[in-house]
């Protein structure tokens, strides 16, 4: 079975996504601050776009400085997107879900501060 590339590249990053996962939650449910969180989300958005860097700069065939260039403002918007979105939802969102399933009840996190 061949895969167009946005196939390839969905599947990488999936697979990559769930072990880089799987091993950041196991710190994160030890430590449960809220800005913690919020870097992990940040790093986690960051890696997720050094992804793409090698797969198209090699499948498209762009130079790699312009494109590495182009590239950063996008993942300055994706990285404090993500930081944002975890320190003002987290917490409602983790207060929904013990709300809503009692049976898998998450610890809600300690403050920022």
């Amino acid at each position: 079975e061949f895969l167009t590339f946005n196939e390839a590249i969905e599947k990488l990053t999936h697979s990559t996504d769930k072990k880089v996962l799987s091993q950041a939650n196991k710190y994160l449910l030890r430590n449960k601050k809220e800005w913690v969180v919020a870097i992990f989300a940040g790093l986690a958005g960051y890696i997720y776009c050094m992804l793409f860097w090698g797969s198209s700069i090699l499948f498209y065939s762009v130079e790699p400085i312009p494109y590495l260039i182009s590239d950063i403002p996008f993942e300055v918007v994706l990285v404090v997107c993500n930081v944002i979105t975890v320190l003002f939802l987290y917490k409602p969102i983790v207060k929904v879900i013990n709300d809503n399933y009692p049976k898998r009840r998450l610890e809600e996190p300690s403050t920022i501060y």
